[in-house]
C-alpha cells in the first residue's frame, strides 16, 4: 500500500495548520508554500478535507482555512481513509467473507494482522503528535 501524493499533501497541509496555534484562518497559498505543494492541486484537496469535516473554509476579510477540531482530536486514520478510501492491504482483507477459507488461511491471518496493526497505529496518531516531525521534504 502506498499513499497517493494527494493524501500526503493533505496530511502535510493539516500538520502545517496544526502547528499554527493562533486560531486564525490560514491562507491556502501560505499552506501551499509551507509544504511545497502546487496551490491549484492543494485547493482540490482542501475541498475534500472540507467535505470530510476536517477543516472549515472561511470567506471574507478573514478568509482561509482552520481545523474543524483540535489537532489532538483528528487522527491519521480519518485523514487516510477520507483521502484514500477504506484501508486494505489485500483483497481478502477488503471483502471479509469473500473467501470460504478465511478462517484457516495462513495468508489471511498474516494480512489481517498487518492491517489491524496499521489501522491501530493510524487511529492512535493525532495531528498534534506530528507537529514536531519534519515533513517539509520534497515529494
Amino acid at each position: 500500500m502506498q499513499l497517493t501524493r494527494g493524501c500526503e499533501y493533505a496530511i502535510r497541509g493539516l500538520v502545517y495548520m496544526a502547528k499554527d496555534q493562533s486560531g486564525e484562518p490560514t491562507l491556502l497559498a501560505d499552506i501551499a508554500k509551507g509544504i511545497g505543494a502546487p496551490t491549484n492541486y492543494l485547493s482540490n484537496i482542501f475541498q475534500v478535507l472540507t467535505r470530510l469535516g476536517l477543516v472549515s473554509s472561511h470567506r471574507g476579510a478573514k478568509r482561509g482555512y482552520t481545523l474543524s477540531r483540535p489537532a489532538k482530536d483528528i487522527n491519521m486514520r480519518e485523514v487516510v481513509e477520507g483521502m484514500e478510501g477504506p484501508i486494505s492491504i489485500s483483497s481478502c482483507t477488503m471483502d471479509r467473507g469473500w473467501c470460504h477459507h478465511e478462517k484457516d488461511c495462513a495468508m489471511y491471518k498474516l494480512w489481517n494482522g498487518i492491517q489491524d496493526a496499521l489501522v491501530k497505529k493510524l487511529e492512535s496518531t493525532s495531528l498534534l503528535q506530528l507537529t514536531g516531525a519534519c515533513f517539509l521534504h520534497e515529494i
